[in-house]
């Protein structure tokens, strides 16, 4: 396996949250809401 650049690195982990965030935001939809108990 050949060695991996931090740049590459960074680059890769910035497009899975990116990938990860974008099917988060599609699953909830346009409504949101949050509630506190306590």
């Amino acid at each position: 396996m050949k060695p991996t650049s931090a740049e590459t690195l960074k680059t890769y982990m910035h497009r899975v949250a990116d990938r990860v965030g974008n099917t988060i935001a599609k699953e909830m939809g346009k409504c949101f809401g949050i509630m506190f108990d306590g």
